[in-house]
């Protein structure tokens, strides 16, 4: 399954219900106009609330770079999506983890 960073979500896997509203990740980055800044979001493993030894990885989905279309406030607002991967092993439950962004002026 996954979500783009265009928001576009995607449940492809047969035995899975997915439910709910989905929304991507976003950060604002802010600085000098026509800047060029590269950006930096790792894979997160995501663990089971209800089972701290199971878990998935979220493959990150996020822009290697962006130009700043301005200086200061309103910045540019980046998007990140993801996928995880889905089996008939995979427990069920609440899995949650924590994006590590980097932005590199």
């Amino acid at each position: 399954m996954s979500l783009s960073r265009a928001g576009i979500f995607t449940c492809g896997t047969v035995n899975v219900t997915c439910t709910g509203a989905s929304l991507v990740a976003k950060y604002n980055v802010q600085g000098s106009n026509q800047q060029s800044v590269n950006i930096s979001a790792p894979n997160v493993t995501l663990v089971n609330q209800s089972d701290a030894t199971k878990t998935l990885t979220l493959v990150v989905d996020a822009p290697a770079s962006v130009v700043l279309p301005n200086s200061g406030q309103p910045g540019i607002d980046i998007s990140l999506g993801g996928s995880v991967t889905i089996n008939s092993s995979t427990a069920a439950g609440t899995y949650r983890g924590t994006f590590n962004v980097t932005v590199d002026y």
